[in-house]
């Protein structure tokens, strides 16, 4: 987009090729990943199965109505959290995370924390 750094932009032939370069590059310590469950998993997958320090994946379970339950990712996510995965839609419910959400969940972020929001399916 005009004005953005260009060091900042990654091009691939499709998003999963950057999700995963994404999750294996900020996976290369030990510490933990939290995200949704059910989700989206390739990520995670990824991260957990290649070699090298342990990842914990902290799955958090939906609410009843199949939504996102962000303040039990919230607090989930403690100084070892590398990564947090966010599919909106979910995949597979369909479950949004709206704007004013999803904000409101960035601001309380640890600044050693990564947040991946894959909007695939929009």
């Amino acid at each position: 987009p005009e004005g953005s750094d260009t060091h900042a932009l990654s091009l691939a032939g499709g998003s999963s090729e950057l999700l995963l370069a994404a999750a294996l590059a900020h996976t290369i310590t030990e510490g933990n990943i939290v995200s949704p469950f059910p989700s989206y998993e390739a990520i995670l997958n990824t991260a957990t199965s290649r070699p090298g320090p342990d990842i914990q994946v902290r799955m958090i379970p939906l609410q009843a109505d199949g939504s996102i339950d962000l303040v039990h990712m919230s607090e989930s996510i403690d100084a070892q959290t590398k990564l947090v995965v966010l599919t909106n839609p979910n995949n597979p419910t369909g479950a949004v995370v709206q704007k004013t959400e999803l904000v409101a969940f960035m601001a309380k972020l640890p600044a050693t924390c990564t947040l991946i929001v894959d909007e695939a399916y929009i």
